[in-house]
């Protein structure tokens, strides 16, 4: 009997790594095997960066959400968590997904924190001291995306120049990144990726500096394979497509400070992703909660229009009685009391469903705005 019962696990097991495996890409089978047993050099080319003069005013852009005020209490998930001398950044006490948001060091960039310099880069050495070792949350390559660009957008915004310390940690992390583009993931990770891969090769100056060209490259494919016709970011999660969408407008932005000749299929992907995001948000001005979406996390519509204005992109809605998104799968009813959004498309890419939910035939109504 036990000897059956293996039997039966074995076989249960094999068919879900088969309809598992089979969906996927050959690259990310391909990256999940090399990244096992690649082994990273984080020291070559060990020039320490040179900062390059921005031309023209980088504006602020959409401040995060404030999430400390002494730099030792921290908000996340709405969970809060103090640290007593100094900041345990891969403490077991409390979950992994509370702890990448204290990695991604969003909180820099609040409005209440990012004037507090000396606080910020404590934190910011203080992670370097912290993290020396290649491993853990912190040398995850999203993590060390959402991380490098806080820290150059922080600098920037404050005028702040990193000293060769700092700068030495900045160029292994990044080189690090670039050793290990997330295509055994995919989706936004990718997006993710390229957007510090380009920040750092455009703020620094650096012998055989190919970081901002590599971030291009994978950018441009990555908007092309994952940004829809219809405007939608392909993961179908409302709140994963206004993050998107501030990354492309934040790397804008970057561009017109430098003054770099900024592609006109940014703009137009801009434009068609604003218009999908104002028709899936309610008359309340927050998302619908369709595949991965909470509040709090994406900018909100309202500062995304601001955003895009300042940048000079002129943003328009669709305000049709009817939407039908045929790419994206969703179907949006307007009228002067009430707004029906209903999901009638797939989960996601076959490849990373990762954000999707079982929510096909759901709908959300607004009456009265409501």
């Amino acid at each position: 009997m036990k000897l059956m019962n293996l039997i039966n696990k074995s076989v249960e097991n094999l068919f879900l790594y088969f309809n598992t495996i089979r969906f996927l890409k050959k690259k990310q089978i391909f990256y999940r095997i090399y990244y096992k047993f690649n082994f990273f050099n984080i020291n070559k080319n060990s020039e320490i960066p040179k900062v390059n003069k921005i031309k023209s005013i980088f504006d602020v852009g959409i401040p995060k959400k404030d999430s400390t005020e002494d730099f030792k209490t921290f908000n996340f998930l709405n969970k809060t968590f103090s640290f007593n001398s100094h900041v345990e950044w891969n403490i077991s006490a409390i979950s992994k997904l509370w702890l990448y948001n204290l990695h991604y060091f969003d909180f820099i960039n609040s409005k209440n924190s990012s004037k507090n310099y000396k606080k910020s880069r404590n934190i910011i050495n203080e992670w370097i001291v912290g993290n020396e070792d290649i491993s853990g949350i912190g040398w995850e390559p999203y993590t060390i995306s959402l991380r490098i660009v806080n820290w150059i957008k922080w600098s920037i915004i404050n005028e702040i120049t990193f000293n060769d310390f700092e700068l030495e940690s900045i160029r292994k992390q990044v080189l690090f990144l670039s050793q290990r583009i997330e295509h055994h993931i995919c989706g936004n990770h990718l997006l993710a990726n390229a957007k510090a891969l380009i920040f750092f090769g455009v703020r620094f100056d650096i012998n055989n500096n190919s970081f901002k060209k590599l971030g291009e490259d994978l950018l441009n494919d990555q908007l092309h394979e994952q940004i829809l016709d219809d405007g939608a970011h392909f993961e179908l999660s409302t709140m994963y497509h206004q993050i998107i969408l501030e990354d492309i407008l934040d790397v804008i932005n970057l561009y017109k400070s430098y003054d770099l000749p900024i592609p006109e299929t940014w703009i137009e992907i801009v434009k068609k992703m604003y218009i999908w995001a104002h028709s899936m948000n309610h008359p309340d001005g927050d998302i619908s909660f369709f595949n991965d979406a909470a509040f709090n996390i994406a900018p909100k519509l309202n500062e995304l229009e601001q955003f895009c204005t300042k940048l000079g992109i002129d943003v328009k809605h669709d305000n049709s009685k009817t939407i039908n998104f045929k790419k994206s799968g969703y179907f949006v009813f307007n009228n002067d009391a009430s707004k029906l959004i209903f999901d009638c498309g797939k989960i996601g890419p076959d490849y990373i469903p990762g954000h999707g939910h079982a929510d096909l035939f759901s709908f959300e109504l607004s009456v009265f705005k409501k």
